[in-house]
């Protein structure tokens, strides 16, 4: 596990100050909602919000000219401390009984530390949340204990900052008012002017103050941020207290700066309306909720217990946030939120698909073919990532939405949504690769020429397996599923490409290894990831890209791919042929590599190895990273349970590592709610509520009711 923090179930915590690490402490303390994402900074550090679902432009080398990238706001947290005239220092003061702690069940962060300097022994405590039940609101309590003999004057000054630099030409705000008096302050800026014809976007923040301090006149007066001081006299054995508390407005809610300041001080004053502990109250109330339909409880692992809970946290942190949007959303994000039973979350995902339905459709074009054409990562429709290689990309992509389409009608059974807006996505899905494709008189089968699935090390190659299979799965899904909405020659011509679609494969040992693409078997297949060095790591910037595309070395493994979206049409023996093949060549340089493995470990029967991988992929906590979390849940749910949706009921083949004692996961299945425990020799499935369902683990069958339990040995 990680060295940043002690091992516990339910907190990143520690007592250790290393400020050598402090940038580590930033980043896996990160916290978000649906408005606005901060990092772990300390109060006194610079520590720029970034605003979600808000974008930049910048020019880049895109169809379009321009990238989009994740709006920075400014510095909500910023609050400095002077004793007796002097700020608070860790490099000069003695620092001690220091204690940094981020509380998963609500994302409470608490810093406290005792200060000692000259005749001055004062403890400093900070708590701060993001709310979940008022995502537009961020709170900051700080609490000054005076430990020494002699009365401390405490100047405190709290602004929200946008570290703007006249001369800088990288900024990327103009501020429209600022206003500081009193107990409150508050900033309202606009996006600088684009060239590329783009939206400007509005952000305000208003910061008020609740403190037993008096109000003092700030002598460093900016323009560029808005400004409080607060002055007061502390005796010995005497406590002060001082809240921050700052609500954010954008524009997509308010369409004009006098309404977003209007909506900055109702937001404001119905905060006030509460105390410190109330608010603290509604946000856990939200993350119990919350939890309770998403907890996985681990025992005999504590520390995969506390990263699983971390993966979790974020997770559940990311649910209103839709831009950037990134095909991972669809292949991963959804499907695990979809299953802890947020499906107005997953369907805004997939609506915010269809309202970019004109863009993905010009994307396709340019690349000369019909249908839609998925981005690596977009804000509007368009490629937002300076990759100029689009098209190489767009059949994988382009599958991630079918399966997540897919995912989502099995889980919801939303026949209403699939009318309105699924069928018109699905239909320009089966177009795009209906024009993908083409025939080969020297094969006498269609195949995929000049394309790259997931693992960006193979790149430009003809016949990608996962490709080639993911048109063949996801023609014959979608004819199955909107048969209608073809005439019958578009029948016709899509079901003989899904009959005759080449798979590229080799037999081993009477197992089916599918390829990763034609040429696989023609590189040095000895140069394999064990026996890589940390002078070659990582490969991406140690090695030429000529050097990577004639080894075998794998980013993330694309064959894994499709026994994930179609694991019902696999059998075990069949994955572990081809996991333990391709498991040597993998050096797992993304994300979210380890926890696909885990997971195709798991259908694999490799649950052992399928526990060490997802403990590897959990060893170092990053800061807040949706995919990553979602794909630890599937390795959970789709690996350790085997959970698969068929014929409107489920089916587990659940398994249980020799190291653990059990798990326990909840699960959501249309008005179904389900808790799911695995222990050594038993499965027992509770459903809370929820209609009759049909239920198949290890090929025992059995009806499972409301309120009722069912047992099924392992």
């Amino acid at each position: 596990m990680s060295n940043l923090f002690e091992t516990d179930p339910w907190h990143l915590i520690t007592g250790k100050w290393d400020s050598e690490k402090i940038k580590d402490y930033e980043q896996a303390l990160t916290v978000s909602n649906s408005v606005m994402e901060i990092s772990g900074a300390f109060e006194e550090n610079n520590n720029k919000v970034k605003l979600q679902n808000i974008w930049l432009s910048k020019p880049a080398p895109t169809a379009k000219g321009y990238t989009g990238y994740q709006a920075e706001f400014i510095d909500l947290n910023k609050i400095e401390i002077l004793i007796n005239d002097q700020k608070i220092d860790f490099a000069a003061d003695q620092i001690e009984d220091f204690v940094l702690d981020l509380d998963l069940h609500n994302g409470l962060l608490t810093r406290s530390f005792v200060v000692i300097r000259d005749n001055i022994k004062c403890h400093i405590c900070f708590k701060r949340f993001l709310s979940a039940a008022r995502p537009d609101l961020f709170v900051n309590q700080l609490e000054i204990h005076n430990l020494g003999t002699r009365p401390l004057e405490i100047e405190i000054h709290s602004s929200l900052d946008t570290y703007y630099n006249e001369e800088s030409k990288e900024n990327d705000w103009e501020i429209l008012s600022n206003n500081s008096q009193g107990n409150a302050g508050s900033l309202v800026l606009i996006t600088r002017s684009n060239d590329f014809g783009l939206p400007r976007f509005m952000a305000g923040a208003m910061a008020h103050y609740m403190t037993d301090l008096r109000s003092a006149a700030s002598t460093e007066f900016s323009n560029y941020k808005a400004e409080n001081w607060f002055r007061g006299t502390i005796l010995p054995d005497q406590k002060t207290y001082f809240e921050k508390r700052v609500v954010v407005v954008t524009s997509l809610d308010h369409a004009s700066d006098q309404e977003i300041s209007n909506n900055l001080m109702t937001e404001s004053d119905e905060a006030d309306n509460l105390t410190f502990d109330e608010l603290l109250a509604q946000n856990t109330e939200i993350w119990e909720q919350r939890y309770n339909q998403a907890d996985i409880i681990i025992e005999g692992d504590n520390a995969l217990q506390q990263s699983v809970r971390v993966d979790t946290f974020h997770l559940l942190s990311a649910l209103g946030v839709l831009k950037p949007l990134s095909w991972l959303d669809e292949a991963f994000y959804l499907p695990a939120i979809i299953e802890t039973g947020h499906f107005k979350e997953a369907q805004d995902l997939l609506n915010e698909r269809a309202r970019e339905l004109s863009a993905l459709i010009e994307n396709a074009k340019v690349t000369g073919v019909n249908g839609i054409l998925l981005p690596e990562l977009t804000f509007d429709g368009f490629e937002s990532e300076p990759n100029p290689d689009i098209a190489l990309f767009g059949v994988h992509r382009t599958a991630a939405l079918v399966f997540a389409i897919a995912q989502y009608l099995e889980f919801t059974d939303d026949e209403e949504w699939l009318q309105s807006t699924g069928k018109e996505l699905l239909i320009n899905c089966a177009r795009y690769w209906q024009m993908r494709v083409q025939y080969s008189e020297y094969r006498e089968q269609y195949v995929v020429l000049g394309v790259s699935g997931p693992d960006q090390y193979e790149m430009n190659v003809n016949n990608n397996w996962l490709t080639n299979y993911s048109i063949k799965w996801g023609l014959q899904y979608i004819l199955q599923t909107i048969p209608a909405e073809f005439d019958e020659g578009s029948t016709k011509e899509l079901t003989n490409i899904a009959e005759k679609m080449y798979l590229p494969e080799f037999e081993v040992s009477g197992s089916s290894i599918k390829l990763e693409d034609d040429e696989f078997l023609q590189k040095d297949l000895s140069k394999i990831a064990e026996k890589l060095t940390i002078f070659d790591q990582p490969i991406a910037k140690k090695w030429s890209k000529d050097q990577i595309a004639r080894s075998p070395i794998i980013e993330k493994p694309d064959v894994f791919m499709a026994f994930y979206y179609d694991s019902l049409n696999f059998n075990q023996a069949d994955v572990k042929a081809n996991f333990d093949f391709y498991q040597k060549y993998l050096v797992h340089d993304t994300d979210i590599s380890k926890g696909l493995t885990a997971l195709t470990a798991g259908l694999a029967g490799e649950i052992d190895q399928a526990l060490e991988l997802l403990e590897s992929g959990s060893s170092q906590f990053t800061s807040f990273n949706r995919y990553k979390a979602a794909v630890t849940r599937l390795a959970v749910s789709r690996g350790f349970l085997g959970l698969q949706v068929q014929n409107e009921g489920l089916v587990l083949n659940p398994q249980l590592p020799e190291k653990l004692l059990s798990y326990e996961i909840p699960l959501i299945y249309q008005d179904r709610f389900l808790r799911i425990k695995v222990e050594s020799s038993n499965c027992q499935i509770l459903m809370k509520n929820g209609s009759d369902l049909t239920l198949k683990v290890n090929n025992n069958q059995k009806v499972l009711s409301d309120g009722a339990s069912v047992d099924f040995p392992l």
